[in-house]
């Protein structure tokens, strides 16, 4: 599996773990975040008909703008779930009745890579908001977005830069959405997947010999996919940290464009 290309990411946080922010780095998150506390303060107050409307402009620009980038979010944490559900085959007696263990492994792979492709798109319809594109759903894609004139080149490349290192995954979740289950091609995995096979007809005596291997093989080739994983997760947060700092010039013109009407 090809790795996505690897940048360097800020050595005091490497978003090892879940916080407000997973993309969090960057001057746009660092922009918006007391934004939204505040937002959420001033409309916290639920009257008996629902959520207190919000009145002004503004505020209902950086509220859409927080909820498309919570959907980015969304997406960096599945990924990071996924990472984590990997190697937890063990924690559910139903599981390990209804899946074997490599069954199971390959169905959080395969999430995984859908989801890194589904964070693109999502990423693109951010792009969409912020520029006020106006793109319906339907024709927000990385060929339309990136050939747009509204939106900054500088943006454009970094938009290309991120879609370039998602090829080999693209390849992949296109065909685990249109055509054949993921072949994982990873011999310690094939070993494992046929001792466990083999420990279901095997003779009682070596039962336990074929489960074992199966169990060291899983171990050993989970805790090296564990750490591929991880590693694509921040590299992508490490691009979009760069794309965002882009991004926040954008949203602070918008923004002052509000004031300047008050």
């Amino acid at each position: 599996m090809k790795k996505i290309k690897r940048l360097k990411t800020n050595s005091k946080n490497e978003n090892n773990s879940p916080s407000s922010f997973f993309i969090k780095d960057n001057d746009l998150s660092q922009l918006i975040e007391p934004m939204m506390v505040d937002i959420v303060k001033k409309y916290a107050k639920v009257d008996l008909g629902g959520r207190k409307p919000i009145s002004s402009k503004k505020d209902l620009y950086i509220f859409e703008l927080v909820e498309h980038i919570i959907e980015v979010e969304v997406k960096i944490r599945d990924l990071y779930l996924s990472e984590l559900f990997i190697g937890n085959y063990s924690a559910s007696n139903k599981i390990q009745k209804e899946f074997t263990r490599h069954d199971y492994i390959i169905y959080h792979l395969e999430f995984y890579y859908i989801n890194v492709i589904a964070l693109y798109d999502r990423v693109l319809h951010l792009i969409n908001y912020i520029f006020n594109l106006g793109l319906a759903d339907r024709f927000v894609t990385k060929d339309i977005i990136t050939n747009n004139k509204n939106v900054k080149r500088e943006v454009v490349a970094a938009l290309n830069n991120i879609d370039k290192s998602l090829q080999g995954i693209r390849r992949l979740q296109n065909k685990i959405k249109h055509k054949i289950k993921l072949q994982e091609r990873n011999e310690r995995l094939k070993n494992a997947e046929l001792f466990e096979m083999a420990a279901k007809i095997t003779p009682n005596r070596d039962v336990q010999l074929m489960k074992l291997s199966a169990k060291i093989g899983y171990k050993l080739y989970i805790k090296l996919k564990k750490k591929e994983l991880e590693q694509n997760r921040l590299n992508l947060i490490a691009m979009l940290n760069q794309l965002y700092n882009l991004l926040a010039p954008v949203v602070k013109k918008h923004i002052k464009q509000f004031d300047s009407f008050n």
